[in-house]
């Protein structure tokens, strides 16, 4: 498992919104980013890296997945994760893994009873940290 499926949990979880086919996912994917990229000034280095699934480093990379995923309903308004829209994102593990799908589901809802959500937009960084950790701690590897 890499950590494009890692992130795409949070939920960590890229479309996470209903309908449409995988062209208008990309559309509204790429629309989301673009405007996060100018909401948050994030520079076209921290788009690149979100873009290559790399979990966020710094707080402009924090704000630009905040920004992604609040936009996409796996993050609330409050900064509280939606966890029936990352659950439901990882139902695509399943079909692929039902033990890392198993692992996933626990370490989801485990980080998120450590999560506590700030105003700060990159308070998700706690968040996906918390997988990151967890992850490896289960034995799913994670590309460096």
């Amino acid at each position: 498992m890499n950590q494009f499926q890692l992130v795409c949990i949070l939920s960590i979880i890229a479309i996470a919104y209903a309908g449409g086919d995988a062209k208008d996912k990309e559309k509204k994917d790429a629309k989301f980013i673009e405007d996060c990229q100018k909401e948050t000034n994030a520079s076209d280095d921290d788009v690149e890296e979100f873009e290559e699934y790399e979990f966020p480093k710094t707080k402009t990379q924090a704000c630009l997945v905040t920004c992604y995923y609040k936009k996409t309903g796996v993050i609330k308004d409050d900064n509280t994760i939606n966890m029936d829209k990352a659950l439901e994102e990882l139902a695509e593990v399943e079909k692929e893994d039902k033990e890392t799908h198993g692992k996933l589901k626990e370490i989801l809802k485990d980080c998120n009873t450590k999560y506590t959500p700030t105003k700060e937009c990159d308070s998700i960084k706690v968040y996906t940290d918390c997988i990151q950790k967890s992850a490896k701690e289960a034995g799913i590897p994670l590309d460096e």
